[in-house]
């Protein structure tokens, strides 16, 4: 069974280094984008409007994935949306 996590804190991402570290190791071919610092840095420049929502999927002994997504604000006359 899958279980999926969701983290929307700061705190909460900063605590995913040896995490993100150890899932980056064993990812054949990873990318610097795919990289925690890319990640942090993208986020601190990009994200300040946003919010932050990353996932954590895994089973129940590991986590397999993690996903970083952010949530945009769309505003305008007659607009209220919301863009993952």
């Amino acid at each position: 069974m899958s279980i999926i996590v969701e983290i929307q804190s700061l705190d909460e991402f900063k605590n995913l280094k040896s995490l993100w570290g150890t899932l980056s190791q064993q990812t054949p071919n990873a990318s610097f984008f795919q990289s925690l610092i890319w990640t942090q840095n993208y986020w601190r420049h990009f994200g300040r409007e946003n919010l932050l929502k990353i996932m954590l999927i895994g089973d129940r002994q590991r986590v397999l994935g993690i996903v970083p997504l952010c949530v945009r604000k769309i505003d305008g006359p007659g607009l209220g949306l919301r863009v993952l």
